[in-house]
C-alpha cells in the first residue's frame, strides 16, 4: 500500500506499511491503472470551508466537499505543462492587445478606487480569467492592493498554483443553482483566513439561472468590505441587467494579428522552435483574435513537426487557404474572369480547405484593399502583413466603377405557371430597381 505524505512531507501516524484505516485515501497498484485520482484522491487536509480552490493555472470551481490537493505532490506523466499554461501572464504588464482594461486597474489600485464586483466580457481567449487572477494577486499581496506586486511573493505563488484559501475560483456552468449561491452567500460573511480580500472568481457567470441571479443580489449590491466579486463571461448579454448594474464592465477586444505574432515569435523562440512569418500569420489568422487558440495551435504544430514549422504545415493541419491563393482568387474576381474562379475554388475544395473560412478570409481581403485605397495606405486601419502591404504599393489594385442603374437588368426571374414566354422576357429586361442583388462582392457581372 502506499500511504500519502502530509504537506510536510512526514507520514501520519498510525499510516504506515501495512496499516490502512476504513475511508482513508490510499493509492495501490501498478502504474498507470489511474486509481480515480481525479476526485477521490486526498492529498492533504480538507478545506477549512470544505470548498475546493482551483486548480493549478485551472478551473475546478465545484462547491462540492471535495480535498484539497497538493500542486507539489508528482504524478507519473503529468510533468508537461501546455504553452497556453506555461506563458500565460502573471503581471498586468504581460497581458497583450488588453491595454485599456489592465491600465485602468492598475489606475484603480494606486488610487485606491477598488469596487466591490468586476465583470470581464470578451470572446475566447483574450484573457478574461487571466486578469481576474492578476487582480486577485494584486489586491491580496503581501502590502497590497499594489499594482506592480512580486511574481514571487508567496501569496501570489499560492493564487498562482491554486493554494490560496481567500481566492475561490468558481466554475458558474455546473455551479448555476439556487443552493450554491445561498452556500456562496453564507461563507461570504466570514473574514479572510491570512489575506486581506476574499475573492470569489465565478466564470461562465452568464450560465447561472434568473433564480441564482436574483438570490445573489443583495449580497451583491452590499457585501462585506472583505468580499471582491469577479465575474468572466463570453455573452453578457444573457446576464440580468440588475446584476450588470451592480459591477464595472470591461470588453475585452479581439487582439490584434500583429499583436499574436509577435507573442507568437517570442515563445517560439523561447522553445526553440523555428517558426517562418508565413506560418506565424497564418496561425494569428486561424486563431480570430484569440491568443489561447494561438498558443494551443503552436502547441500542436511543434508536436506535429518538430523543431521547424512553415506555412505549408500550418495549413495543411488547419484547412486553411494560403495567402497566395487567396490573392489569386481575390484577382480574379477582380478582374471578372468566372472560369478561373471555378478553377480556383475546386482547387481549394479538393484540397480540403474550409470553404466558411475561405469566405471570410476574401471577405476581410476585401475590406483592407477597400480602406487601404480610401485611406492612401493608412496601416492603422488595416490587418495586413508586409508582404501584401508591399504587394499592394507596387501593384495597387482598382475596384471596377460602378455602372449606371439604368444599364443594370435583373437576373432571370424564376417563371410562373401560365406565364408566356414574351412575358418572361419583358420581365427579365426590365430595369433593376436594386443593383446590389445583381453584385457579388465588389465585380460588377452583366446579366
Amino acid at each position: 500500500m502506499a500511504t500519502i505524505p502530509d504537506t510536510a512531507g512526514r507520514v501520519p501516524e498510525g499510516e504506515g506499511e501495512g496499516s490502512a484505516k476504513p475511508g482513508a485515501n490510499l493509492l495501490a497498484g501498478p502504474r498507470g491503472v489511474g486509481l480515480n485520482a481525479g476526485r477521490n484522491f486526498c492529498q492533504g487536509p480538507r478545506n477549512a470551508d470544505l470548498r475546493t480552490p482551483p486548480g493549478p493555472e485551472g478551473s475546478n470551481g465545484s462547491l462540492l466537499l471535495i480535498c484539497r490537493g497538493h500542486p507539489g505532490f508528482p504524478f507519473p506523466g503529468m510533468s508537461y505543462q501546455v504553452i497556453a499554461r506555461k506563458y500565460r501572464p502573471q503581471r498586468f504588464a504581460e497581458v497583450v492587445g488588453q491595454e485599456h482594461v489592465t491600465r485602468t486597474l492598475a489606475n484603480a489600485i494606486d488610487q485606491n478606487r477598488i469596487a466591490h464586483a468586476y465583470l470581464f466580457c470578451g470572446p475566447r481567449g483574450t484573457g478574461k480569467t487571466t486578469i481576474a487572477r492578476i487582480f486577485a494577486k494584486a489586491l491580496n499581496c503581501t502590502g497590497g492592493p499594489k499594482a506592480d506586486f512580486d511574481v514571487a511573493d508567496p501569496r501570489c505563488v499560492e493564487i498562482a498554483e491554486g493554494r490560496s484559501l481567500d481566492v475561490l475560483e468558481i466554475d458558474g456552468a455546473s455551479n448555476n443553482g439556487v443552493e450554491q449561491v445561498r452556500e456562496l452567500r453564507e461563507t461570504c460573511r466570514f473574514a479572510p483566513a491570512s489575506s486581506r480580500f476574499k475573492i470569489y472568481i465565478i466564470d461562465e457567470v452568464h450560465m447561472l439561472t434568473a433564480a441564482a441571479f436574483n438570490a445573489l443580489l443583495k449580497t451583491l449590491e452590499e457585501p462585506p468590505a472583505h468580499v471582491k466579486f469577479m465575474f468572466a463571461t463570453t455573452d453578457p448579454e444573457k446576464v440580468l441587467p440588475t446584476i450588470l448594474s451592480r459591477c464595472q464592465r470591461f470588453d475585452l477586444r479581439r487582439i490584434p494579428a500583429a499583436l499574436i505574432v509577435q507573442h507568437l515569435t517570442t515563445i517560439a523562440q523561447q522553445e526553440g522552435v523555428t517558426v517562418d512569418d508565413a506560418a506565424l500569420h497564418a496561425i494569428a489568422r486561424g486563431a480570430d483574435g484569440g491568443m489561447r487558440d494561438a498558443e494551443s495551435a503552436l502547441d500542436q504544430l511543434i508536436s506535429f513537426c518538430g523543431r521547424e514549422i512553415n506555412e505549408t504545415d500550418v495549413l495543411s493541419m488547419f484547412g486553411l487557404a494560403a495567402r497566395a491563393q487567396i490573392l489569386a482568387l481575390a484577382d480574379a474576381l477582380l478582374a471578372g474572369l468566372p472560369e478561373r474562379v471555378l478553377a480556383e475554388l475546386d482547387a481549394l475544395a479538393r484540397n480540403g480547405k474550409d470553404l466558411g473560412r475561405l469566405l471570410s478570409d476574401l471577405l476581410n481581403h476585401f475590406r483592407n484593399l477597400l480602406i487601404w485605397q480610401v485611406t492612401r495606405g493608412d496601416r492603422r486601419l488595416i490587418e495586413a502583413s508586409r508582404p501584401k502591404r508591399r504587394r499592394w504599393r507596387a501593384r495597387p489594385v482598382c475596384f471596377p466603377p460602378m455602372p449606371s442603374p439604368g444599364s443594370w437588368r435583373c437576373w432571370p426571374r424564376p417563371s410562373r405557371a401560365g406565364a408566356t414566354p414574351s412575358r418572361r422576357r419583358s420581365r427579365s429586361r426590365s430595369p433593376c430597381c436594386a443593383p446590389s442583388r445583381c453584385v457579388t462582392q465588389s465585380v460588377w457581372t452583366r446579366c
